[in-house]
């Protein structure tokens, strides 16, 4: 009997064990067209391909997070530029193009994109 009370325990040890030696998901991809993208990280890619000339499969997205702006200028106001005061829910989206690393804020629909310093 505690032999088997021991077997179930080491048992279930190990699987714990093996569970959280599994890779875990990178947030890096290359961008092949098949992916279910939001509408806004899209959008920041059809930009992209655009203002540099490349297709958007030569662009590979390292990460995107959702994020709750500080104003309707996703934080990145320009001189002079009067910003609504309200939490604007976007994405940060760093893209990797030609070698360089950049990064986009987005709005939640995409329609307001603007590019980090």
């Amino acid at each position: 009997m505690f032999t088997k009370q021991v077997a179930i325990f080491l048992a279930l040890v190990s699987m714990l064990i093996l569970a959280a030696c599994q890779p875990g998901q990178t947030d890096a991809l290359p961008v092949t067209g098949e992916e279910d993208l939001p509408p806004a990280v899209q959008a920041v890619l059809d930009q992209v391909s655009q203002q540099f000339g490349v297709e958007v499969q030569n662009i590979e997205i390292v990460e995107t997070e959702p994020v709750e702006w500080p104003d309707a200028c996703l934080g990145l106001p320009e001189v002079d530029e009067a910003c609504a005061q309200v939490v604007t829910p976007g994405f940060r989206v760093e893209l990797r193009v030609n070698d360089q690393t950049f990064e986009f804020r987005t709005d939640e629909s995409g329609q307001i994109i603007r590019q980090a310093p």
